[in-house]
C-alpha cells in the first residue's frame, strides 16, 4: 500500500531475485521432448499426489509421462464410448 514500508524479508527476496536476473542471464534450453506440447497445471488430492510420487520412484518414470499416458488413454476410451453412443442412435 502507498506509504507503507516494505518488509525487509520481501526486499531481500525481491532484490536478490532481481540481482540474479541482471547478473546471471541464462538461456533456457527447450527440451526436445516438449516439441509440439503445451503446458498445464493440475491440482491433485494429497493421497493421489503421494501415490503418484511413489509410483514415479518405483517405476522410474516422470510424473509428467505418467499423467500424459493416463490422459491419452482416457481420451481414447472416451472417443470409443462416444462412437458407440452415436452408432446406437
Amino acid at each position: 500500500m502507498a506509504g507503507e514500508a516494505e518488509s525487509p524479508l520481501t526486499a531481500a527476496r525481491s532484490n536478490g531475485t532481481v540481482a540474479d536476473m541482471v547478473t546471471k542471464p541464462r538461456k533456457l534450453k527447450k527440451a526436445e521432448s516438449r516439441d509440439g506440447m503445451r503446458g498445464t497445471t493440475i491440482w491433485l488430492p494429497t493421497e493421489v499426489y503421494e501415490a503418484l510420487a511413489l509410483a514415479r520412484i518405483e517405476d522410474g518414470r516422470s510424473a509428467n509421462e505418467m499423467i500424459r499416458t493416463a490422459v491419452m488413454q482416457w481420451l481414447a476410451q472416451r472417443k470409443q464410448r462416444r462412437r458407440k453412443r452415436r452408432a446406437n442412435t
